[in-house]
């Protein structure tokens, strides 16, 4: 009988410590989906920022072939105009600059799209490894 005292006193025991454990095991998956959502949010607010970039570079992209096209159109038409009036060449000039400027500003925004997608991919990675580690 006191042998059964003994086993059921140590069993309680462990059952406390088993309890103990789940109980911490419960809070640990707790922190790990409260950061979990973080990342997810961290996430969906990078995509947004990357829809968002994507949708003004496409804006962009889309003005500036207007706008170049617009200016060799005008190019072409200044050259077909005239025989070389200094007036003309300095306009033609300039708007040679500004086409060399939005050439290089829409290198840019590839550059801001590039690196925006590369820190999308880079979060949705850290997203699948927490999940996995969950």
């Amino acid at each position: 009988m006191e042998r059964r005292l003994v086993e059921a006193g140590a069993q309680s025991s462990r059952i406390a410590d088993y309890e103990n454990k789940i109980a911490l095991l419960g809070q640990e998956i707790e922190r790990l989906n409260y950061i979990l959502k973080q990342k997810v949010s961290e996430t969906d607010e990078a995509r947004n920022r990357a829809g968002k970039v994507e949708f003004e570079f496409e804006s962009y992209r889309s003005t500036s072939k207007r706008e170049i096209e617009e200016s060799r159109r005008v190019i072409q038409q200044l050259q077909n105009e005239t025989t070389g009036s200094r007036d003309l060449q300095l306009t033609i000039s300039k708007v040679s600059s500004e086409n060399k400027f939005l050439s290089e500003e829409n290198s840019r925004a590839q550059e801001g799209l590039r690196q925006s997608t590369n820190q999308l991919s880079r979060l949705a990675s850290e997203n699948n490894e927490l999940k996995h580690e969950v």
